[in-house]
């Protein structure tokens, strides 16, 4: 299986939109299985070549992730917000080139896990859920988001809260 292909857990979709007070109108890195918003471009609908909507989500490949951290600025330019999951980055040139200077950055305060593509959580050899590997950002662009005047603004996002809420309401945590 394609590490790739992995979904973004509800949790985390809903909570963003509560968070910051918005409906994503387009997912631009989905698949017919894992598209969380009423549009979707799949891989091969390409959406680093696609217009994206005023309100975007994407968690795209991390492999290209500098190309959809470029489209992500260009959008912002031309007024549609957008919304990436995408690793921390700090090394990469991607992250000097749009991150700094183009997005206002989130820091979660867990790390997220995401789902295999038939929503159910990766497991190991011994059949114990897996987590995830790495830590992750948001990286958010376009006039929904007010950039500090300073350059670089990074901020925290309550992850683990909202996880936690939600495994409630679902009956995983009493």
């Amino acid at each position: 299986m394609n590490i790739q292909d992995r979904r973004t857990p509800q949790w985390l979709f809903g909570s963003l939109q509560s968070f910051f007070g918005v409906e994503f109108l387009l997912d631009a890195a989905a698949t017919k299985q894992n598209s969380m918003a009423h549009l979707s471009w799949t891989e091969e609908d390409n959406g680093l070549f696609q217009q994206w909507s005023p309100m975007t989500f994407c968690n795209p490949p991390f492999r290209r992730f500098g190309d959809w951290m470029q489209k992500a600025a260009e959008e912002g330019v031309c007024g549609q917000s957008s919304v990436l999951i995408g690793p921390m980055g700090c090394s990469q040139g991607w992250f000097h080139l749009e991150a700094q200077h183009n997005a206002v950055i989130y820091a979660p305060d867990a790390r997220i896990s995401f789902l295999l593509p038939d929503g159910t959580w990766p497991v190991d050899k011994d059949g114990k859920k897996t987590g995830a590997d790495r830590d992750h950002m948001l990286y958010c662009f376009g006039p929904h988001f007010a950039k500090s005047k300073t350059g670089f603004d990074i901020r925290a996002f309550p992850a683990r809260a909202y996880m936690d809420r939600w495994r409630r309401e679902n009956g995983e945590l009493s």
